[in-house]
């Protein structure tokens, strides 16, 4: 199982994503040579009720998770998909509070 590690950036103005502020999830790939992607999956609950927000490439080790709410803290989880399309167990559970918001 990889470990996914979360850092909590402020962004500089971006006027593409229409955003300030958001959480960069970045992790280390796996190195079975069946590995074709991995899933990105958030909550705002721990423990569960995750929802899928993005299916990245291996060789892809990082994702700019804009669609954050100031002060929310989320935790996310990582699958592994393999070349046959089967899904690994969540990695382990990692969180992170959005920035902004109430102090």
């Amino acid at each position: 199982m990889r470990s996914l590690r979360i850092h909590l950036l402020y962004a500089v103005p971006d006027t593409t994503a229409g955003k300030l502020d958001y959480l960069t999830v970045t992790w280390t790939d796996s190195v079975d040579p069946n590995a074709v992607s991995n899933n990105i999956y958030r909550s705002t609950v721990s423990g569960g009720f995750y929802v899928k927000i993005a299916n990245v490439p291996n060789g892809v080790q990082v994702y700019n998770d804009y669609a954050v709410s100031p002060g929310v803290t989320y935790y996310y989880v990582l699958t592994e998909v393999n070349n046959t399309g089967a899904e690994s167990g969540f990695s382990v559970e990692q969180s992170a509070k959005a920035p902004g918001g109430p102090s």
